[in-house]
């Protein structure tokens, strides 16, 4: 028997208002439409595109849903437009002023150079799909399930004791009654039901299932992974922000390598992004074929000298005064 969803007029108005604002306008305008203008200065749709030239087609759609956003977009592009008609200069601008202009624009032509060859080593890649699912695939077969500690999960129980609650010698008495029943062979749910200041353990006899090693703190992480076996209890307490616990190992989970098909889409990411920066390199080392020379001693000149004496006299200041405080 078939269950069907209940879903509210309100959600299903959010889905269908997501599924129309990303869909493919079909009234897109041609290259040469006008979009602003300002005087004699105008900017067409290609304009725009150009401005956004590193999204994808569709990327781009999707990015085009506020028309108060586009218009920002517009008079930015209005302005670059004037000025590139009529640059302006500061007045009395210096020599190192002019300089450094100099060098910003011919570094933004280098930029926009070096990203329309990685969007086009990209563009190249993505056209050729059983490319792009072979070098995929060849990356799936060479990458291992992760082995750390916090790629880790296990199964465990947890007896609290809280410091806040009763005395550190109240606290000591209790854990120390625990692990003596546990050794004696109590079962854990039993004597954390009597002994535990978790509320839940009278629930759930205080497991926890499948808790990643990436989410907890260092020493438990470490008794559990590190030190006891399925079945073991810790033989001291076990120190976390939340107090002192006594916990015992239920099963520890290996991590799995992920299905193909769950990482197929961050695969084909990765292999774009690399190959778009194999096409920004391919510039960059036509530019860095001959060596470059360096003028040491001018270079040493430049640098600023830190002085060593100084600095051993502020270690020993540090030793002979820990605390800062000032001499009288």
């Amino acid at each position: 028997m078939k269950k069907h969803l209940n879903i509210s007029p309100w959600v299903s108005l959010l889905l269908l208002s997501s599924t129309l604002s990303f869909a493919q306008p079909t009234n897109m305008p041609s290259a040469t439409t006008q979009l602003a203008k300002r005087g004699s200065l105008e900017v067409v749709a290609e304009d725009h595109r150009a401005l956004n030239f590193m999204l994808s087609d569709e990327n781009y759609r999707r990015k085009n849903v506020d028309a108060g956003k586009i218009k920002i977009e517009l008079e930015e592009l209005l302005a670059i437009r004037e000025f590139s008609q009529q640059p302006k200069s500061l007045a009395n601008e210096t020599s190192l002023e002019r300089r450094f202009k100099n060098f910003y624009l011919d570094k933004a032509k280098l930029e926009a150079t070096l990203l329309v060859a990685e969007r086009r080593a990209r563009e190249a890649l993505a056209a050729n799909p059983e490319l792009l699912e072979q070098r995929v695939r060849e990356i799936y077969a060479k990458t291992d399930a992760p082995s750390t500690r916090q790629a880790l999960s296990a199964d465990f129980q947890q007896m609290t004791f809280d410091l806040a609650a009763r005395s550190f010698a109240e606290n000591a008495t209790r854990i120390t009654t625990a692990i003596k029943r546990l050794d004696a062979g109590e079962d854990f749910g039993k004597v954390a039901r009597e002994l535990s200041d978790d509320t839940l353990v009278q629930e759930n006899e205080g497991k926890l299932f499948n808790v990643s090693g990436a989410n907890m703190e260092l020493n438990l992480s470490r008794i559990l992974f590190d030190t006891l076996k399925p079945g073991q209890h810790s033989a001291e307490p076990v120190v976390t922000r939340r107090g002192l616990h006594v916990i015992k190992l239920l099963e520890v989970h290996q991590p799995r390598k992920r299905a193909f098909e769950e990482v197929r889409d961050q695969l084909q990411a990765r292999v774009l992004d690399e190959t778009g920066k194999r096409g920004r390199d391919e510039i960059l080392q036509t530019l860095g074929i001959q060596p470059a020379t360096f003028n040491d001693v001018a270079i040493d000149a430049l640098l600023t000298k830190i002085d060593q004496a100084a600095v051993e006299r502020a270690k020993q200041l540090l030793r002979n005064n820990p605390q800062g405080v000032a001499p009288k």
